[in-house]
């Protein structure tokens, strides 16, 4: 928890007036002191740190109730600043720059909105998914720090459908490739513009995929006449590079499912809808939002969220036997989950404890997200909930090899390019094909 006090300098001016002085600690190793810009008389300062204010209503006794509010104020400023900003950026740069927006706040509003104004209208006008949605306001954001981040050379600099060429592209793949570092030596642009998390280092494929959104911004830009020419006719963005799926077996599956977790119930209930996940294919999303009411004539359909505001896909998936009776297992649950659910985040931390006391570490073959290059991983250190949809997909399309077959139980659209990485997945298939030339 954070505690503010205040102090005043030893210095006064010709009026008698030391200036208030601020301390911010959040622990031993961070605590900062910055100059508030408020000046208080030093006879109406008291030894423990505040302001005295006289009974007898006179002008002097206003400006130092207006003093104190204001410092009260800032400190309430300060504190909803803190909740909301990763421990890692808070700062000195941090503390002075919020008490500047606090002191100062017309100077943050934004001069030219134009530009982003037009992604509110995009996001309006187009029919996106919830998770896209949330993708493109986070490539909004990235660019409106990058705006800042060219105001620290360029204080009139905004950023506005002009500037942006195939020049402006290259320097904005440059600055969210290294965004990360650049928000270290200025974490004034972060608390501008804050992430419920601090930004990492993006990899290629991340990069590839924001520039993706920005040209497809940019063509409806160019459809509906705000600009004429898509700077992205004049620039190329990299391909994505994927691995090679990785999944567990059918086996590997059932000894997950028969394994007893005798003084951990709770991971046993994780490991179920884990299971679950594996026989149905649901994305994660879709995974935690089904309801009792989704299961329809022995089979799950629901409509995958991926595409719920594009071109709805409803996606049917019969249950199995193992399905129903885990299903069955928790018919009692309260509400009208169809599974007790927890959140993504402690799904994926479940299921590598699940992988760990069963004892699945086998070497996989992953692709680092940061370099491209390929490394290995004992299994259980990288499970997590996709890994779930992966089995359903592998295990299905190693017996049918029929991607629309198979898609059409997995949310993917016709056509999919994703069923194209799981041609080399198995060795299995490589020896029936070989086995034909006998």
């Amino acid at each position: 928890m954070a505690t503010i006090t205040f102090t005043i300098a030893k210095s006064t001016d010709d009026l008698g007036k030391a200036e208030i002085l601020i301390r911010f600690s959040v622990s031993r190793e961070k605590r900062f002191r910055a100059k508030t810009g408020y000046f208080v008389p030093v006879n109406r300062w008291s030894k423990k740190n505040s302001i005295t204010i006289p009974k007898i209503d006179t002008d002097e006794r206003k400006m130092l109730v207006k003093l104190d509010d204001d410092l009260e104020n800032l400190k309430k400023h300060l504190f909803n600043s803190f909740e909301s900003t990763d421990i890692d950026l808070i700062s000195k740069e941090w503390l002075v720059a919020n008490i500047d927006m606090f002191k100062f706040p017309e100077k943050y509003k934004k001069v030219n909105d134009n530009f982003f104004k037009a992604f509110d209208d995009y996001l309006q006008a187009k029919k996106l998914s919830e998770g896209r949605v949330r993708a493109v306001l986070v490539l909004k954001r990235i660019l409106m720090r990058f705006e800042l981040f060219k105001q620290i050379i360029d204080r009139r600099f905004v950023l506005h459908f002009d500037y942006i060429d195939k020049y402006f592209l290259a320097e904005f793949e440059e600055y969210m490739i290294n965004e990360a570092e650049y928000l270290k030596k200025h974490s004034e642009i972060i608390v501008k513009v804050p992430e419920s998390r601090s930004p990492e280092d993006r990899g290629p494929n991340t990069i590839t995929d924001k520039l993706k959104m920005l040209r497809a911004f940019l063509t409806w830009c160019v459809d509906s006449e705000i600009i004429n020419i898509n700077p992205f006719s004049k620039y190329t963005i990299k391909d994505t590079v994927y691995g090679t799926p990785y999944y567990i077996t059918i086996a590997e599956r059932n000894k997950i499912y028969s394994h007893i977790f005798v003084d951990r119930p709770m991971l046993a209930i994780q490991r179920d809808i884990f299971v679950f996940q594996c026989l149905t294919g649901c994305r994660v999303g879709d995974l935690l939002s089904l309801k009792k009411s989704n299961v329809i004539n022995g089979a799950i359909e629901y409509i995958a969220r991926k595409t719920k505001n594009g071109d709805p896909i409803t996606v049917r998936v019969p249950l199995n036997d193992q399905a129903k009776e885990i299903i069955k297992r928790y018919s009692e649950h309260k509400g009208d989950k169809l599974l007790p659910f927890i959140s993504s985040q402690k799904y994926n931390k479940a299921i590598k404890e699940i992988f760990t006391e069963v004892e699945i570490t086998r070497i996989v073959t992953i692709l680092n997200p940061l370099t491209r290059e390929q490394e290995q991983a004992p299994l259980n250190t990288v499970a997590s909930s996709h890994l779930a949809r992966r089995t359903f997909i592998g295990n299905l399309y190693k017996q049918v090899k029929d991607p629309n077959l198979v898609g059409s139980m997995s949310g993917h659209k016709e056509g999919s390019k994703a069923f194209a990485r799981y041609r080399d997945i198995d060795d299995d298939i490589k020896s029936e094909l070989v086995n034909l030339l006998l």
